[in-house]
């Protein structure tokens, strides 16, 4: 039977070797994810991603639609830019509040989404926006942020279409 001695687990010149092979690890690895970072699509295929997530999404897999609308990347500038994150969020909102225990991130999503249609200005998409709020809050137990939610919802939807719209039956 051959006796390691304890010296050599607490030796100095053994403990930087570790180090050095530890650190070179890492930055091997480090430097193998920084080569290759995550595909984003091109601004050209913005419309065609989120066609393809509302397809995976209608289908019943929302994993699938939100790796999708994940690579969506970019800094809106334009208004048909802010239309683009409007939906991509709104998307992201409904594919999370589908999937079981992500009701909080989806609520993260749709106040996202408002941001976007605040700056759009669109009553519509608002009213549609506060709706998926009020609702993921009632999911979230929160019934007083539900409540405020529905309020402003009816509101964009009234200033919209008007008191006597058949959508607000």
């Amino acid at each position: 039977m051959t006796i390691i001695a304890a010296s050599r687990f607490c030796d100095s010149s053994y403990l930087s070797l570790r180090f050095y092979f530890t650190l070179l690890f890492f930055i091997l690895f480090f430097q193998a994810i920084a080569t290759h970072p995550q595909a984003s699509i091109k601004p050209t295929s913005y419309q065609d991603a989120i066609k393809q997530a509302s397809t995976k999404f209608n289908q019943n897999k929302p994993e699938e639609a939100i790796k999708i609308l994940l690579k969506i990347q970019f800094n809106p500038s334009s208004i048909k830019e802010y239309e683009i994150d409007y939906t991509v969020h709104f998307l992201l909102g409904d594919c999370y509040s589908r999937m079981n225990n992500l009701k909080e991130v989806a609520l993260q999503q749709y106040k996202e989404a408002k941001k976007w249609a605040e700056k759009l200005k669109d009553n519509s998409k608002l009213g549609d926006v506060y709706h998926n709020i009020g609702v993921c809050s009632i999911d979230l137990g929160k019934a007083e942020d539900a409540r405020k939610a529905f309020t402003l919802a009816l509101q964009y939807k009234i200033q919209n279409h008007g008191k006597d719209h058949i959508s607000l039956a």
